[in-house]
């Protein structure tokens, strides 16, 4: 797609950024963020693993992205006809969810609660989500349908939704860690230097 220009970050040497959202920061790295191990030998939980949508979906940039186990809106599991993928981005407040999954599920009577659960690498599940009564003050929780004019490649049917998770879903996680080059995602525990 020739309308869309490099991201921040393809233009530079950074390969990993935290966003921590109770004190408003921004950390950029050349190295990664997220450890692999902790302190006592243990395996980090809870770190996604990212997918590449360009690949999958034809997405024109590489997205924050990771597969979507579990799809809850108010209150209820949603039971697709194919898999889905959510995009964490940061530019976004709300909720855009891919116009044909938003008609087909109850995002389109009115949206009070969603939540997605995701598998992390270690086989733990992560959960994201945000609702009217959770997402408050400098939160705004809006889920709105959106055409996402994506081109697989040629003869590679479209085979997935997408949902653009926005600030809405990152807020009462305190912070979002990204690994670029590594593929790793990470929401909560603010970091420091990753080990090797």
């Amino acid at each position: 797609a020739g309308w869309i220009r490099p991201t921040f970050l393809g233009q530079t040497d950074i390969t990993s950024f935290a966003l921590d959202f109770n004190n408003e920061t921004l950390t950029l790295s050349r190295a990664d963020l997220i450890p692999t191990f902790n302190d006592d030998g243990s395996k980090v939980t809870g770190v996604l693993k990212m997918v590449d949508l360009r690949e999958l979906l034809g997405a024109p940039v590489f997205h924050y992205a990771v597969k979507v186990q579990e799809l809850w809106i108010n209150g209820g599991k949603v039971r697709a006809d194919r898999p889905i993928y959510v995009v964490l981005d940061s530019g976004t407040t709300g909720c855009l969810v891919d116009k044909e999954l938003f008609y087909n599920t109850d995002f389109s009577l009115g949206t009070f609660e969603c939540h997605m659960r995701i598998r992390a690498e270690d086989g733990s599940r992560v959960t994201i989500g945000s609702s009217l009564r959770t997402c408050q003050k400098k939160c705004l929780f809006l889920v709105t349908p959106i055409e996402v004019p994506w081109q697989p490649a040629p003869g590679v049917e479209k085979n997935a939704y997408v949902i653009f998770a926005g600030l809405a879903f990152m807020f009462n996680q305190g912070s979002l860690t990204i690994d670029v080059d590594s593929r790793r995602m990470r929401l909560g525990g603010y970091p420091g230097p990753a080990d090797r």
